[in-house]
Parts: C-alpha cells; structure tokens; sequence
C-alpha cells in the first residue's frame, strides 16, 4: 500500500510540471529614447473582422453577457525581432483595477496589432466611465477612457 502511494504522489507531482514558459515581466525594460520613437494608435471596439482588423470605434459600451471591450492597439516604428510586453490595466468607475490582461510579443517588422480584450458581464462588470492604463515594457504609455452603460 505503501508502495502505492509514493507511486501515486509521484505520477501526480510530474503530471503538475508546466512546459509553459515562465516570464520574468519585471526584466522587461525600455529607455525613454527608445520610447519616444515608438508610436501607437489606439481604440475600443466591439470586435474584430476575420482579418483580425476591428469593426468599429467606440467610447460607449452596452453591459451583456456577450459583450466586451478590445483595446486595439496598432504599434509603429518598433525594433522587429525585440520581445516586447505589453501590458493593459482596467480600471472601473471606482477608480480600483477591474483586470488586468497582458501579452509579450516579438514582431518581425516595425509594425505589429495586438489586442487585449474586456469581458462586460452583466452583473459583473460596473457602469461608469473605465480609465484604461496601456503599457510597453513597463512604461506608461497612453491613458484613454470609455463607458460602460
């Protein structure tokens, strides 16, 4: 019985061993030269085309359950084959953090999309006015709002 169990212990340690990578997103840095030569644009949407490119622009969001916000964020100018982080903080109309979402990318040209998307649950997610706080490598760089009704 014994026997069993270290067994046992021992399959369900190794089946708890992740292949996913680990990221230090704390090692993720950029001077400010670096950038300022950096330039993005920047919108909500409701959703995205089958070619990954979003539908329409908006500062005003219905609360449903199959609704939701995307950050649109279109990065110009930066260094291709660089792994960059991205980081989107959602704040509430309490002004507390509702979420937080992230990516770590590496483009392989000057010019890459990402997206980081807002589920807007009905009785979940608060009406108000959001901040919405966009990072790269841990710099702030836009601050924008939208509303939720």
């Amino acid at each position: 019985m014994r026997g069993f169990i270290i067994l046992f212990t021992a399959i369900l340690l190794s089946g708890c061993s992740s292949k996913k990578k680990i990221i230090d997103y704390n090692s993720f840095s950029i001077s400010q030269e670096q950038l300022s030569k950096i330039s993005t644009k920047i919108i909500f949407t409701s959703g995205l085309d089958k070619n990954k490119d979003p539908i329409n622009d908006l500062t005003e969001f219905e609360v449903k359950n199959d609704a939701k916000s995307i950050c649109y964020i279109s990065w110009f100018d930066l260094d291709a084959n660089k792994d960059y982080y991205v980081k989107v903080k959602w704040f509430g109309p309490n002004n507390e953090i509702f979420e937080q979402d992230d990516d770590v990318f590496k483009p392989n040209s000057p010019s890459y999309y990402s997206w980081l998307k807002l589920n807007l649950v009905e009785n979940v997610t608060p009406k108000g006015k959001f901040k919405v706080q966009v990072f790269l490598n841990n710099s702030l760089v836009k601050e924008l709002y939208f509303t939720t009704k």
